[in-house]
């Protein structure tokens, strides 16, 4: 028994299609650099706490 396929009555019209895959493409992208930005705070605030003890452990031997 064949299933019936079902045939889009008004298919997406290239423009839309394009428009479409343009907002997905600058979402990713928008996704990729929020990313960035929140390993580059990470890395930052790792950073800040390292040199914040090597102050501490400094300030303790002198």
């Amino acid at each position: 028994m064949r299933r019936k396929t079902r045939v889009d009555i008004n298919p997406p019209t290239t423009r839309v299609i394009f428009t479409r895959l343009i907002i997905l493409i600058t979402e990713t992208l928008t996704v990729k650099e929020a990313l960035l930005i929140r390993d580059k705070e990470r890395q930052h605030r790792i950073e800040s706490v390292r040199r914040e003890k090597w102050k501490r452990w400094s300030d303790s031997i002198t």
